[in-house]
């Protein structure tokens, strides 16, 4: 019988909408994913920041992509929800509206994805990873243009390779956002840098 495990991210989204009668809480699938829960609700928040020049949505799953980032950082073994976000619901229908959107945008990468560097998604270097998709998250906050897309796409590659134990796939997207995010900080230091001088020369 497959497992979990042995599935795709894609195919266990599939799964879980048809087994799904009506609706299921967030609490009772986050319980059902055990420690998938962490990439695939990552996963699921990240997908719509992908979509480029989208505005307010991305700023707002930031928030609790941050909050489960953090929980990667400080070691938990199963996703923490408060009892609001757990009581809330999910239809038959959503679920398959998400798993096509899943397929739709990270299915290249899940052919790709396959158990390998395992090392890299537990332990001390999964904390790291989740450091550092921490800062991509508050990249995302930040409300201006280039901000938020690449560094989601970054997170949602990583979020794939935690789900498939890959870790070249959470090298690979830990890259994307840290060179994004180093540009942007290179970038925004050489305007202030210009508007410093700008504004010193007309004084």
């Amino acid at each position: 019988m497959t497992t979990h495990h042995e599935q795709s991210t894609t195919a266990l989204l599939l799964a879980l909408a048809h087994e799904i009668d009506g609706e299921i809480s967030i609490g009772a699938l986050v319980d059902r994913l055990s420690d998938r829960g962490f990439g695939l609700v990552q996963l699921i928040l990240a997908l719509p920041v992908c979509i480029p020049f989208l505005w307010g949505i991305p700023q707002a799953v930031a928030v609790p992509m941050l909050f489960i980032a953090l929980q990667i950082v400080i070691g938990r073994h199963a996703l923490w929800l408060p009892a609001g976000a757990r009581a809330k619901t999910i239809s038959h229908e959503a679920m398959l509206n998400l798993a096509t959107r899943a397929g739709k945008y990270v299915g290249w990468f899940e052919r790709l994805a396959r158990p390998r560097l395992e090392f890299l998604t537990r332990g001390v270097p999964e904390r790291i990873f989740g450091a550092l998709m921490s800062v991509f998250c508050i990249s995302i906050m930040v409300p201006l243009p280039g901000t938020n897309t690449v560094p989601g796409i970054g997170v949602a590659i990583q979020s794939i390779g935690f789900l498939e134990r890959d870790g070249l796939l959470v090298l690979l997207g830990t890259a994307i956002g840290a060179i994004w995010v180093a540009l942007l900080l290179f970038v925004g230091a050489e305007v202030a840098d210009f508007l410093k001088q700008l504004i010193s020369g007309l004084l």
